[in-house]
């Protein structure tokens, strides 16, 4: 499934990656969204969610990783991963979800650490801190066991290049 971002093709094939106990398992539904603002009748701001199917330079968008434990037992030490493409730029503070253990990669998925942690090599080839462009992964781990049939959301910003 492919979406067009100003001509640039993304796949939304993110690679999600589920590591669970073995008697449990999730099912995982992927999508990138960008939020509208809009006034409503009685003058509130209301922010809404719908499908990405443009997206102009500079726009945000959403990706989001819902889940779903569709065992009879239930998941624990869960970890889900999501990439965040080459043509975006990851957006600080996005990725905050309660109840989970918040860490990055500056190196396509190798390494990860916590954000203030991710290091990447600088023009004269120093290690410094990441910047939020550098980000290429965002990974999650759910601390809290997921119940059967219960379900949770995931999620991060990013600004099109």
């Amino acid at each position: 499934m492919l979406n067009k971002f100003s001509g640039i093709a993304l796949s939304l094939a993110m690679a999600a990656l589920c590591a669970a106990a073995p008697a449990s398992a999730l099912t995982a539904k992927q999508s990138v969204l960008k939020e509208v603002t809009k006034t409503d009748e009685n003058g509130q701001i209301v922010t809404t969610r719908i499908a990405a199917d443009e997206v102009l330079p500079g726009q945000t968008v959403v990706y989001v990783l819902a889940y779903t434990n569709d065992k009879a037992a239930p998941a624990d030490g869960i970890v889900l991963t999501m990439p965040v493409p080459g043509e975006l730029d990851y957006v600080e503070g996005s990725a905050d979800v309660p109840e989970t253990q918040l860490t990055f990669s500056a190196d396509g998925g190798s390494t990860f650490a916590q954000r203030d942690a991710v290091l990447t090599r600088n023009d004269e080839g120093k290690f410094v801190t990441a910047k939020a462009e550098d980000i290429t992964h965002v990974r999650w781990k759910v601390l809290t066991p997921v119940a059967p049939g219960k379900s949770g959301e995931l999620a991060y910003k990013a600004v099109l290049k």
